[in-house]
């Protein structure tokens, strides 16, 4: 959820949403025990980042980050104020 504050508005307007994202387990590549640098898997039930460059990532271990994923910098949405 994310809450807009508007000037001269005197409550904040919130916008709702939900995405979902799926992770994958790696399954062995049977290659002589390597597997393929190509893409990041994301193992949820374990909270691993599987780098495709061989490395991992802790999830426990990572910063909280927040990211624009959609939107347009500085877009004017209308609002209905009660003032």
């Amino acid at each position: 959820s994310v809450g807009y504050e508007y000037y001269g508005c005197k409550q904040i307007v919130w916008t709702h949403k939900t995405s979902i994202v799926n992770g994958q387990d790696i399954p062995g590549a049977n290659v002589g025990g390597w597997n393929f640098d190509v893409h990041h898997r994301l193992n949820l039930q374990e909270g691993v980042l599987h780098k495709g460059d061989g490395t991992n990532v802790l999830m426990s271990e990572s910063p909280w980050m927040v990211t624009s994923i959609a939107g347009i910098r500085d877009q004017i949405r209308n609002i209905e104020c009660k003032k």
